[in-house]
């Protein structure tokens, strides 16, 4: 790799590192923001439950987008290891152009070649989990964005569903009162009382 390719492989890194900490910002200053100015209550299916939804979705957003560059901080490390090893190689390779008798210097190229195919391997995983982390961050922060929205663009909509109506005691008739509005019937009427049987005599 010449020296024009090597600064802009540099700048190309330090591009992608500021914007990640752009986004894991943005994800953060949205979260505290809401965070600040929320209310907790009882989470129900509907409008109400797309704050707290967008809520959660900026937290995971920046977990993800802090996970992505601890992630990008261990592939930079592995491949300034991997570099490392290609110098040692080629140095090595040299000192046995000029010294073919050189000790030791099949294991140490082996070592080399080893140690290259660890960080090459762990590079490649480390460029997996690297995407699957920048999906995951972009996808929640643009749901942490919809769910925000739709909730300060739907709340003069929600509407609280009326309850139902218990009869008013003040509408009722005192007790013993029959309501003029109604007729009376044989259940409403009170039971006639009749007096105790008596045995009757015929007095003379």
């Amino acid at each position: 790799m010449d020296d024009r390719s090597s600064l802009m492989f540099g700048k190309a890194m330090e591009s992608d590192e500021k914007f990640d900490y752009f986004v894991c910002g943005v994800a953060s200053a949205l979260f505290a923001y809401l965070g600040q100015h929320y209310a907790p209550r009882r989470l129900e299916f509907g409008i109400a439950s797309l704050e707290p939804l967008s809520l959660f979705a900026l937290m995971l957003s920046f977990f993800a987008g802090t996970l992505k560059i601890y992630s990008s901080t261990l592939f930079k490390k592995a491949n300034a290891n991997y570099l490392s090893l290609c110098a040692d190689e080629d140095e090595l390779r040299r000192v046995l152009l000029e010294d073919p008798g050189f000790r030791g210097a099949e294991s140490k190229l082996d070592g080399f070649k080893k140690g290259q195919e660890s960080a090459l391997g762990f590079m490649r995983r480390q460029n997996r989990k690297t995407l699957l982390l920048v999906s995951l961050r972009d996808v929640l922060l643009c749901l942490g964005f919809v769910f925000l929205l739709s909730s300060k663009l739907l709340l003069p909509y929600a509407e609280a569903k009326p309850s139902e109506a218990a009869p008013s005691i003040t509408n009722r008739p005192p007790a013993g009162v029959i309501s003029t509005n109604q007729h009376p019937s044989s259940s409403s009427l009170p039971a006639p009382i009749h007096p105790p049987a008596q045995a009757l005599t015929n007095r003379h």
